[in-house]
């Protein structure tokens, strides 16, 4: 049976810079848009139209975060949240509370994040003496809001038969520590449920999201996934992004077919290889040529080294895989340039993507732009980066790095996402930070940089088409026009007109998926 319904009366941004004041909706689809009289004219054809007046509210395409971790944020909701401490001795207190307070969460162990050591009041990193402060009896593992540190008290340390005199560690040994704390199968299921209506309530109705760091070491992530979708009608279109920590594993996994979905959900489908090149500015270990001004024998970490990359981006274009590598320090992002345009076909017809693309120069945005290669931006990491970078990177570099203005101007396909819960999956947010290049408390007053600040009709489309293109859906999401889902939310407030200051603030009244409310306030 179908189902036909008409919005009007409102200001509809299709992208592209046009708008419209009404739709029709056939089940999951839009197929006719227009002025209220021209819509008007097309509903007779249909009987039992459901008509809606939006009373001149603003509508935009569902946002599609172009990278983020939203399985691995459920797993956040019941852990001790640490990004408001400013200092050791508040992660300390808080940590001591939530084992009073939550006794059955911490049976085998406590696990946090999103400290920072910047916004402490000595600055300095949390240290395993800290932690057996909070507990000696359980392991305590405290990861820093990047994701790619963690501080391990000395029992932790103990159960890896790790040694670390100061008991921090980055990279792929952050996730080992996974290893020390037994996973509820029904209760992840439950928060990540959970989590996809906080996505739903901010408007993002598609999540293109890194939730597997290995295959074949997290194959029942997929069974997961396929069940959860099969039983569950109100979540995100959902997009993988699969990682893998060696090229043997990669082969492994094609080699035993495994890189799929078993189900046909449009909702649930597979994404590009994703692969780590760097670590973060904010640990120190992003890999930067010229090292780091406050610590100038550091250059950062090679994750994967050119070689490697090399042979994935080989097997990637063998196979028809994109890929999608997280490189944020300058070397890291040229590099993995340099491996893409090796490897690739001419004109990166696979869409290989640069992600987060931090600290650049303007030859390698030239190098990005002449080779058709995506970039995927998080321009919410400004709130905390803005104030960082300048202890971490030199003042020149810094003019052509988070250079979102001057990508799009080079003609480089972009999309927006917020890397959650690295940050808030909030897209509110986002936004605020690529149209004011401010943090979340408007500073700086005239914009970090300010040449590089988006329009909004910009930011919106390179979130919502962008994004699209990006999954190689651009034909059929990101756009409220004929031929397009009907995925689209309802603000309170007018983005297009209103003081840029109250971006940050507008919210969400309803969000709809496929013709389907998901969400309503």
């Amino acid at each position: 049976m179908n189902t036909v319904k008409m919005l009007y009366n409102g200001k509809i941004y299709q992208g592209e810079e046009k708008f419209c004041q009404a739709l029709i909706i056939e089940n999951d689809t839009i197929v006719g848009c227009g002025s209220n009289d021209e819509v008007e004219a097309l509903v007779f054809k249909y009987e039992n139209v459901e008509k809606t007046d939006l009373n001149g509210k603003c509508v935009v395409a569902g946002f599609n975060d172009s990278h983020m971790h939203l399985l691995k944020y459920s797993r956040q909701l019941k852990r001790v949240q640490l990004h408001d401490c400013k200092s050791k001795k508040e992660v300390i207190a808080l940590c001591k509370k939530y084992i009073k307070d939550y006794p059955e969460l911490v049976k085998e162990g406590l696990r946090g994040r999103g400290w920072n050591q910047d916004n402490f009041d000595d600055g300095q990193l949390l240290t395993k003496e800290d932690l057996d402060s909070i507990s000696k009896d359980i392991p305590v593992v405290l990861v820093r809001v990047c994701g790619h540190m963690c501080c391990c008290n000395s029992k932790a340390l103990e159960m890896l038969n790790f040694e670390s005199e100061d008991g921090i560690l980055t990279e792929n040994d952050v996730n080992l520590t996974n290893n020390l704390f037994a996973e509820n199968t029904e209760q992840l299921i439950q928060d990540f449920i959970e989590a996809n209506k906080i996505a739903l309530s901010c408007g993002v109705t598609s999540v293109q999201s890194q939730d597997i760091d290995d295959l074949n070491k997290e194959i029942d992530i997929i069974t997961l996934l396929e069940e959860t979708y099969h039983n569950n009608e109100n979540l995100c279109r959902y997009h993988l992004q699969v990682g893998f920590d060696s090229v043997d594993s990669l082969t492994e996994a094609l080699d035993k077919d495994i890189y799929k979905f078993n189900i046909q959900d449009d909702r649930l489908t597979m994404g590009p290889i994703k692969l780590f090149k760097d670590g973060s500015l904010g640990a120190k270990t992003a890999l930067l040529y010229d090292g780091y001004i406050d610590d100038k024998n550091n250059k950062g970490l090679e994750v994967v080294t050119h070689k490697e990359m090399k042979e994935f981006v080989k097997i990637a274009e063998e196979n028809s895989l994109q890929m999608i590598v997280h490189a944020i320090g300058d070397k890291a992002v040229d590099e993995t340039c340099d491996a893409f345009i090796s490897q690739m076909s001419k004109g990166n017809n696979l869409r290989h993507v640069v992600n987060h693309c931090q600290i650049t120069s303007y030859e390698i945005l030239k190098k990005i732009t002449q080779n058709n290669i995506l970039i995927a931006y998080q321009p919410i990491f400004l709130q905390y980066d803005l104030h960082m970078a300048k202890n971490r990177v030199k003042q020149q570099l810094l003019e052509s790095s988070y250079a979102f203005k001057t990508a799009l101007d080079y003609g480089i396909k972009c999309s927006l996402g917020t890397d959650c819960p690295v940050e808030s999956l909030n897209p509110f947010y986002n936004i605020h930070c690529a149209v004011n290049r401010q943090d979340l408390d408007y500073q700086p007053e005239s914009g970090y940089y300010p040449k590089e600040c988006l329009t909004i009709t910009q930011a919106i489309d390179t979130y919502t088409i962008g994004s699209s293109y990006q999954q190689f859906m651009e034909n059929r999401k990101g756009k409220l026009q004929k031929g397009y889902l009907a995925d689209y939310v309802i603000i309170d407030d007018d983005i297009f007109t209103c003081d840029k200051k109250a971006i940050k603030n507008i919210s969400v009244l309803e969000t709809v998926i496929g013709g389907k409310t998901v969400y309503r306030k």
